[in-house]
């Protein structure tokens, strides 16, 4: 879908280039999508201007996805962890947050201990870099 998208986009880039060259009082043709004449060289620079930055566009987004994946991942591991770790760990009460291996946990706990026990759990994890314990302690009476 992505790239069907930056193929219209450069057609239509090199139309309009094209166009402009046209109305500059250049002489330009455009056949099978190739474009001749004397603005073929400005069509072609503009053009590879733009493939350029939608290549770069496209490694940017291939690598955030990577990223957004393998913190999706890591998280998933956490939670496993967390889970096979603490009795009657219910991973409805938390949130797992993970970016560049750094893991955050958010949530209720009823003592520092069990906190703690979470953010030591967490640490195991392979892939884990760092542990942000925002868990809170709510006291119950």
């Amino acid at each position: 879908m992505k790239i069907k998208t930056i193929l219209v986009v450069l057609a239509s880039s090199l139309f309009l280039t094209a166009q402009a060259a046209v109305d500059a009082g250049k002489k330009a043709q455009i056949s099978n999508g190739q474009v001749t004449g004397q603005a073929a060289g400005q069509v072609s620079a503009k053009a590879s201007d733009q493939d350029k930055t939608d290549a770069a566009n496209v490694t940017t987004l291939n690598a955030v996805q990577t990223q957004m994946t393998s913190d999706i991942q890591l998280e998933g591991r956490v939670l496993q962890q967390l889970r096979s770790s603490i009795k009657n760990f219910d991973p409805n009460k938390y949130m797992i947050l993970s970016r560049n291996g750094e893991v955050t946990l958010q949530g209720n706990v009823k003592t520092q201990a069990e906190a703690e026990l979470m953010e030591k759990e967490a640490i195991k994890v392979s892939g884990v870099t760092r542990v942000n314990n925002n868990l809170a302690v709510i006291v119950t009476n």
